[in-house]
């Protein structure tokens, strides 16, 4: 028996590319650009409606792609043009690859339905993807252009350097009363999530945001580009509309793109301006309550939320084009991950053309956005969590483990068994080793500082606020506001013609009544006896009156500082009981904060306990204090609404009845070395109580723990 040898000859990997004939479709729209002195060239797919940047050198080696040649010819065409060495005959054929996986290319045996279908493949699993990622759905819901085609004309002229001046104006403006006016703003920032206000903000958000996006259609319409599509994102249920303007990619002239990305937030600064100045002229409104919650939403909201670079919005784009990087975040991440390679493991990096400057601006935007999108991700689905309770729980843990679990696994991957590291391969697998090892050793032995962190008011030992007890018109308010007042001193005084009139009336009738008294007992002792019982009455009606008409002088109950009195521009105004006129207080400042059951256990919270404090007036310095006691909060009603979820605060309250979700324990602070005439009544404090170290792992523990069972008593 014999043995046949038999001899393998290489198998060429390009056989079956080299005899293909393709080239660029011809309905694909390209324009030329300047990215830092050098030429791009900007792809736009009619098809797709999407955009890609091609360098100068990837254009000519496009070029070279003739439908009626194979790319072999063409490869050589290239060689010979030198667009391509010789010896790089595998990234040739890896480029006109990916140029077919994006559908920029054809050929002699495809027709337009065939790209059609390939676009409709590829659109189907682009749909599926976003099922599976059901926290962020897009919905298109029309094709806008027609529409913007036929009335972007009355709105090009808000893109003329007339108006663009006129805009440049009102925003100095605007920013100049932003400052005048910024604490008249900022008192009432806190409440701006109330409940009553909820309603108008939902409306005006929507309108808002639809507003915002015509901004982005009617700029691109403006400057000569397509909107071919606009629907509704749901961000954790949240409604976002959205426009495609990503033909603005293919303007030629920069400030043109930058426009058609700034135009969202240039048209909600247009409600934002003008409805500074309606509120700074009408803040008692209701036309001024709505002005003041636009300036917000319109203005600073929306600047500090689309401006964002380290979100996928307005501003990432800007930046993306400023800085001449595409898909900026994708490549900061990628020169991020090779900055941690090459220090962390010594592998070495390819040569970049990039400057040094780049380079280290690329690494810090990737180290930021990673960081950014961590925080977001743990955000939403915290928020899906306290939206859905047990449904939402399940799903944030399935997407946080899921997303932990498969980073892991893509790490310990690249580490062992990735070529990239088989250099450093024993170098990786030590650094492996330390993860592996890391994870339990930061949940387990590494301790970390906790404490407990508390929302309180700021009141005083002696502290009176003073009501109307008398319904009537205010005339007059007295010029006391922040000064030491004696007790009995007139702070205000109302009107009321009808308690004034009562005590005439009640005592003409009581003087009537005795005087008949008196000339009737003369002839009649019995009569003389009814009618003296009538005037007692009488007399007591008179006094009852006059009580009511001495309530409406508002005097002060003791000794001490007025810290709060109605504005002067209420005079004039009718007063209903209860309405609060003013506020008097003396002794020591306290705070009264609120604890849980649990706070009190794990802090051994009692009598004595130090306190360190911190008030929002963002003027006051850190200071201590300690607690004079602890006691059950009133479970009828809370107190003080301004640590409640109703103003803004922490500690879930039922709208209606004013009742917390849980029970609550009161404890009162008392401030060293501040007294209550200082200017800090009814300012929400931020309380820190103890300093103690537990391991990460118990402090994520609990902490989880916290926050589920503020998910079902909420």
């Amino acid at each position: 028996m014999s043995n046949t040898a038999e001899t393998e000859h290489p198998t060429d990997p390009f056989t079956n590319f080299r005899e293909v004939r393709t080239g660029l479709r011809s309905d694909l729209q390209i324009t030329r650009q300047l990215t830092k002195g050098e030429p791009v060239y900007i792809v736009h797919d009619p098809v797709s409606f999407q955009a890609h940047r091609l360098t100068l050198r990837d254009y000519r080696v496009v070029a070279c792609l003739q439908e009626h040649d194979s790319l072999q010819a063409a490869f050589h065409r290239c060689v010979e043009r030198g667009d391509v060495d010789q010896e790089h005959e595998e990234q040739f054929f890896k480029f006109v690859t990916n140029l077919d996986a994006l559908g920029l290319l054809t050929s002699s045996q495809q027709a337009p339905e065939h790209l059609y279908r390939r676009f409709q493949t590829r659109k189907k699993a682009a749909n599926k993807s976003k099922l599976t990622n059901f926290l962020f759905l897009t919905i298109p819901l029309s094709n806008p252009d027609k529409f913007l085609d036929r009335t972007h004309h009355h709105f090009k002229l808000l893109f003329s350097k007339a108006a663009l001046w006129l805009w440049g104006l009102g925003a100095i403006a605007f920013l100049f009363m932003l400052q005048t006016r910024w604490a008249d703003l900022a008192q009432p920032l806190n409440s701006i999530l109330a409940t009553k206000n909820l309603i108008f903000m939902g409306a005006a958000f929507i309108v808002l945001k639809v507003w915002h996006e015509l901004g982005h259609g009617y700029a691109c319409k403006v400057f000569g580009g397509r909107v071919p599509e606009m629907g509704c994102k749901l961000i954790v249920g949240m409604p976002l509309a959205y426009v495609d303007a990503t033909s603005a990619w293919s303007f030629p002239n920069r400030k043109h793109r930058i426009m058609v990305m700034l135009g969202g937030m240039y048209f909600e600064s247009l409600v934002a301006i003008p409805s500074i100045f309606l509120w700074a002229a009408m803040p008692n409104s209701f036309i001024g309550s709505c002005a003041y919650q636009l300036i917000f939403m319109a203005g600073l909201a929306t600047l500090l939320f689309n401006a964002n670079p380290l979100m996928k919005f307005d501003g990432y784009f800007i930046l993306s084009d400023l800085v001449g990087v595409p898909n900026l975040r994708k490549k900061s991440i990628q020169h991020f991950q090779g900055f941690l390679q090459r220090w962390l493991l010594g592998i070495r990096q390819t040569a970049s053309s990039l400057s040094l400057r780049e380079r280290a601006f690329l690494v810090l935007f990737g180290l930021a956005s990673t960081l950014y999108t961590t925080v977001v991700m743990i955000s939403i689905l915290g928020i899906v969590a306290y939206r859905l309770q047990i449904l939402g729980l399940v799903i944030g843990a399935l997407k946080l483990g899921g997303t932990l679990m498969g980073n892991l696994k893509k790490l310990f991957k690249f580490l062992l068994v990735s070529e990239s590291t088989a250099p450093v391969r024993t170098r990786a697998q030590i650094a492996a080793a330390g993860v592996a090892l890391g994870i339990p050793a930061v949940l387990f032995l590494i301790p970390v500082p906790t404490g407990i962190q508390l929302q309180g008011v700021v009141t005083a030992q002696k502290s009176t606020t003073i009501r109307a007890s008398t319904p009537g018109i205010l005339t007059h308010i007295s010029e006391l506001n922040n000064q030491w007042v004696q007790a009995g001193q007139e702070l205000a005084r109302l009107e009321n013609l009808e308690a004034s009139t009562n005590q005439v009336v009640e005592g003409i009738s009581s003087e009537l009544g005795l005087r008949s008294a008196l000339f009737v007992s003369r002839t009649d002792l019995s009569e003389s006896a009814k009618l003296q019982s009538e005037a007692e009455f009488q007399r007591q009606r008179f006094e009852l009156a006059g009580e009511r008409a001495s309530d409406l002088t508002l005097r002060a109950p003791h000794d001490g500082k007025l810290v709060f009195q109605i504005p002067h521009y209420c005079r004039g105004s009718y007063v209903q009981v209860g309405d609060p006129i003013a506020k008097v207080v003396s002794g020591k400042t306290i705070v009264r904060a609120y604890l849980d059951e649990q706070q009190v256990t794990h802090g051994k919270i009692q009598a004595g306990t130090e306190v360190h404090l911190r008030f929002y007036d963002n003027t006051a310095k850190p200071c201590k204090g300690v607690i004079r006691s602890v006691s059950p909060a009133k479970v009828e009603a809370l107190e003080d609404l301004a640590v409640s979820t109703a103003s803004d605060g922490e500690i879930a309250i039922d709208p209606l009845s004013r009742k917390p979700r849980k029970p609550m324990f009161l404890a009162k602070v008392e401030v060293a070395n501040i007294d209550s005439s200082e200017a800090l009544q009814d300012l929400r404090a931020q309380l820190f109580i103890g300093r103690k170290y537990e391991s990460s792992g118990n402090w994520l523990w609990r902490t989880l723990l916290n926050f589920t069972n503020g998910i079902f008593t909420s």
